[in-house]
């Protein structure tokens, strides 16, 4: 299943500033259709293939002149993916668990809500969670007292109940953030 396959939630993570601060937009919004833009479509190419990355121990440029969701893997596109990646790695140690896409379900605690972590890194030795998050858009986020950053650690934090975590660190990755 590709990024763009997967279901949406009612209570979107990644919509979560929206409908935290307007409740009402949550009914509001009810049977509005999903539409993608060419931006939307454009990060789940970065996403597949930083995922592609990640578990195979490539580097972007390994996919350079290959297409991605549509979307030729150019030297703009490897390099941004690039930075994404050695911070993700720079982090990994031996005897680290780590996990890409997680999939978290969060409707026991609030109805509809569920969602998806780039990246999970559980380092036993601290005890650690790491949450990375990865941003390809040109505006990015506020990364300070991120509604959507503070979900997709909640969510990782409870699917991985087997892990004995004591400190989440959440890290929003904006490589191509314009300031």
């Amino acid at each position: 299943m590709t990024h763009s396959q997967r279901a949406h939630a009612k209570l979107s993570p990644s919509a979560a500033k929206r409908w935290r601060n307007c409740p009402a937009s949550i009914r509001l919004s009810e049977g509005m259709p999903n539409e993608s833009s060419i931006f939307a479509e454009e990060g789940t190419a970065a996403h597949e293939l930083a995922e592609k990355c990640l578990v195979n121990g490539y580097s972007a440029s390994r996919f350079l002149g290959e297409t991605v969701n549509g979307f030729l893997v150019d030297q703009d596109m490897a390099e941004n993916v690039q930075v994404y990646l050695d911070y993700a790695r720079s982090l990994i140690r031996p005897g680290d668990e780590w996990e890409v896409e997680v999939r978290f379900d969060l409707s026991a605690l609030v109805d509809g809500l569920f969602g998806t972590s780039d990246l999970v890194i559980f380092k036993p030795a601290t005890k650690t969670l790491y949450v990375i998050d990865l941003k390809y858009g040109v505006m990015g986020v506020d990364a300070v007292d991120n509604d959507q950053a503070k979900i997709y650690a909640m969510g990782a934090y409870y699917s991985k109940q087997n892990w004995d975590i004591e400190t989440v660190v959440v890290a929003i990755v904006q490589p191509r953030r314009m300031f």
